[in-house]
Protein backbone atom coordinates (compact mmCIF):
# COMPACT_ATOMS: atom_id res chain seq x y z
CA UNK A 1 0.00 0.00 0.00
CA UNK A 2 2.94 2.32 0.90
CA UNK A 3 5.00 1.25 -2.37
CA UNK A 4 1.89 1.85 -4.42
CA UNK A 5 1.70 5.96 -2.52
CA UNK A 6 4.88 6.25 -3.01
CA UNK A 7 4.69 5.87 -7.16
CA UNK A 8 1.67 7.88 -7.19
CA UNK A 9 3.78 10.94 -5.58
CA UNK A 10 6.54 9.80 -7.88
CA UNK A 11 4.66 9.97 -10.73
CA UNK A 12 2.90 13.59 -9.75
CA UNK A 13 6.39 14.74 -8.60
CA UNK A 14 7.32 14.35 -12.26
CA UNK A 15 4.57 16.71 -13.81
CA UNK A 16 6.05 19.26 -15.98
CA UNK A 17 4.99 22.73 -13.20
CA UNK A 18 3.56 24.26 -16.29
CA UNK A 19 0.86 21.92 -16.85
CA UNK A 20 0.26 21.99 -12.99
CA UNK A 21 -0.50 25.67 -13.86
CA UNK A 22 -2.53 25.32 -16.42
CA UNK A 23 -4.70 22.20 -14.71
CA UNK A 24 -5.17 25.16 -11.88
CA UNK A 25 -6.00 27.85 -13.78
CA UNK A 26 -8.57 25.94 -15.77
CA UNK A 27 -10.01 24.61 -12.82
CA UNK A 28 -10.13 28.10 -11.13
CA UNK A 29 -12.02 29.22 -14.27
CA UNK A 30 -14.70 26.40 -14.44
CA UNK A 31 -15.35 27.13 -10.85
CA UNK A 32 -15.26 30.57 -10.93
CA UNK A 33 -16.43 31.54 -14.34
CA UNK A 34 -19.93 34.13 -13.91
CA UNK A 35 -22.72 31.86 -15.26
CA UNK A 36 -23.61 33.73 -18.32
CA UNK A 37 -19.86 33.25 -19.46
CA UNK A 38 -20.27 29.57 -17.86
CA UNK A 39 -23.13 28.74 -20.23
CA UNK A 40 -21.54 30.85 -23.72
CA UNK A 41 -18.76 28.44 -22.86
CA UNK A 42 -20.62 25.28 -22.32
CA UNK A 43 -19.06 24.80 -18.44
CA UNK A 44 -21.76 24.94 -16.27
CA UNK A 45 -23.45 21.82 -16.66
CA UNK A 46 -19.92 20.31 -16.28
CA UNK A 47 -19.24 22.47 -13.16
CA UNK A 48 -22.66 21.70 -11.79
CA UNK A 49 -22.43 17.98 -12.28
CA UNK A 50 -18.67 17.89 -10.86
CA UNK A 51 -17.96 20.63 -8.54
CA UNK A 52 -17.60 18.19 -5.40
CA UNK A 53 -14.30 17.28 -7.37
CA UNK A 54 -13.37 20.66 -8.70
CA UNK A 55 -13.21 22.43 -5.77
CA UNK A 56 -10.87 19.61 -3.64
CA UNK A 57 -8.86 19.08 -6.99
CA UNK A 58 -8.15 22.95 -7.21
CA UNK A 59 -6.98 23.33 -3.85
CA UNK A 60 -4.58 19.69 -4.11
CA UNK A 61 -3.15 21.34 -7.35
CA UNK A 62 -2.72 24.54 -5.93
CA UNK A 63 -0.95 22.96 -2.87
CA UNK A 64 1.21 21.03 -4.70
CA UNK A 65 1.99 23.85 -6.86
CA UNK A 66 3.11 26.12 -4.22
CA UNK A 67 4.86 23.28 -2.59
CA UNK A 68 6.91 22.97 -6.22
CA UNK A 69 7.70 26.38 -6.57
CA UNK A 70 9.05 26.46 -3.31
CA UNK A 71 11.42 24.08 -3.63
CA UNK A 72 12.42 25.60 -6.59
CA UNK A 73 12.88 28.66 -4.91
CA UNK A 74 14.88 26.84 -2.04
CA UNK A 75 17.67 26.01 -4.44
CA UNK A 76 19.73 29.25 -4.66
CA UNK A 77 19.31 29.61 -1.00
CA UNK A 78 20.74 26.43 -0.42
CA UNK A 79 23.91 27.21 -3.09
CA UNK A 80 23.95 30.17 -1.01
CA UNK A 81 24.54 29.02 2.25
CA UNK A 82 27.09 26.31 1.15
CA UNK A 83 29.21 28.80 -0.68
CA UNK A 84 29.32 30.56 2.83
CA UNK A 85 30.33 27.80 4.42
CA UNK A 86 32.73 26.78 2.02
CA UNK A 87 33.96 30.59 2.14
CA UNK A 88 34.29 30.40 6.42
CA UNK A 89 35.99 27.29 6.10
CA UNK A 90 39.30 29.58 4.70
CA UNK A 91 39.78 31.38 7.91
CA UNK A 92 40.26 27.90 9.66
CA UNK A 93 43.52 27.64 7.13
CA UNK A 94 46.82 25.77 8.56
CA UNK A 95 49.94 28.33 7.67
CA UNK A 96 50.82 25.31 5.70
CA UNK A 97 47.63 25.23 3.62
CA UNK A 98 47.74 28.63 3.46
CA UNK A 99 51.13 28.33 1.76
CA UNK A 100 49.85 26.02 -0.78
CA UNK A 101 47.48 28.76 -1.64
CA UNK A 102 49.58 31.72 -1.42
CA UNK A 103 50.96 29.79 -4.23
CA UNK A 104 48.11 29.61 -6.53
CA UNK A 105 47.53 34.04 -5.69
CA UNK A 106 51.01 34.54 -6.41
CA UNK A 107 52.30 32.96 -9.17
CA UNK A 108 48.88 33.52 -10.80
CA UNK A 109 49.08 30.15 -11.88
CA UNK A 110 46.10 27.88 -12.28
CA UNK A 111 47.15 24.51 -11.80
CA UNK A 112 49.89 23.61 -9.67
CA UNK A 113 51.43 20.32 -9.61
CA UNK A 114 51.85 18.23 -6.74
CA UNK A 115 53.03 14.48 -5.41
CA UNK A 116 49.79 12.35 -5.36
CA UNK A 117 51.10 11.08 -1.39
CA UNK A 118 51.00 15.17 -0.25
CA UNK A 119 48.67 15.42 2.50
CA UNK A 120 48.42 19.20 2.90
CA UNK A 121 47.10 19.22 -0.63
CA UNK A 122 44.95 16.17 0.32
CA UNK A 123 43.49 18.56 3.14
CA UNK A 124 42.95 20.97 1.10
CA UNK A 125 40.95 18.50 -1.47
CA UNK A 126 38.34 17.17 1.03
CA UNK A 127 37.79 20.86 1.83
CA UNK A 128 36.52 21.09 -1.50
CA UNK A 129 39.08 24.34 -1.99
CA UNK A 130 41.14 23.01 -4.65
CA UNK A 131 40.51 19.78 -6.77
CA UNK A 132 42.51 17.35 -8.70
CA UNK A 133 42.23 19.05 -12.16
CA UNK A 134 43.14 15.65 -14.01
CA UNK A 135 43.12 12.09 -12.96
CA UNK A 136 45.88 11.47 -15.63
CA UNK A 137 49.46 12.29 -14.69
CA UNK A 138 53.41 11.57 -14.37
CA UNK A 139 54.70 9.72 -11.09
CA UNK A 140 57.72 12.50 -11.66
CA UNK A 141 56.04 15.28 -12.56
CA UNK A 142 53.01 15.20 -10.13
CA UNK A 143 49.52 15.46 -9.89
CA UNK A 144 47.96 18.63 -11.18
CA UNK A 145 45.38 20.47 -8.52
CA UNK A 146 43.61 23.30 -9.58
CA UNK A 147 42.20 26.48 -7.15
CA UNK A 148 38.24 26.24 -7.22
CA UNK A 149 36.78 29.16 -8.59
CA UNK A 150 34.43 30.04 -5.78
CA UNK A 151 37.73 30.10 -4.00
CA UNK A 152 40.04 32.12 -5.98
CA UNK A 153 37.50 34.85 -6.36
CA UNK A 154 37.27 35.33 -2.69
CA UNK A 155 40.82 34.87 -2.01
CA UNK A 156 41.68 37.67 -4.51
CA UNK A 157 38.56 40.02 -2.15
CA UNK A 158 40.27 38.98 0.83
CA UNK A 159 44.13 38.41 0.44
CA UNK A 160 44.77 39.21 3.89
CA UNK A 161 42.90 35.62 4.48
CA UNK A 162 46.52 34.48 3.47
CA UNK A 163 48.28 36.48 6.09
CA UNK A 164 50.74 34.00 7.92
CA UNK A 165 51.15 31.72 5.12
CA UNK A 166 54.25 29.31 5.55
CA UNK A 167 56.24 28.08 3.19
CA UNK A 168 55.41 26.91 -0.44
CA UNK A 169 54.37 23.62 -1.65
CA UNK A 170 57.30 21.39 -3.24
CA UNK A 171 56.94 19.82 -6.32
CA UNK A 172 57.73 16.23 -7.15
CA UNK A 173 61.64 17.16 -8.32
CA UNK A 174 62.20 19.52 -5.77
CA UNK A 175 61.35 17.01 -2.85
CA UNK A 176 63.83 14.57 -4.53
CA UNK A 177 66.38 17.03 -5.19
CA UNK A 178 65.84 18.09 -1.29
CA UNK A 179 66.01 14.15 0.05
CA UNK A 180 69.36 13.55 -1.66
CA UNK A 181 70.81 16.11 -0.35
Amino acid sequence: MLEKFSEILGAINRVPVLLLVALGAATAFILFAPEPLAAVLAVDEFRRAYRIYLGPGLVLVGAWLLARLLAIAAIPLKQWRNLRNLQSSLATLTAEEKGYLAEFMQTGRTTILLPIEDGIIGSLVARKIVYRASNVFDVVEGVPYSLQPWARQHLEANLHILDGAFGHPLTSRERARAERF
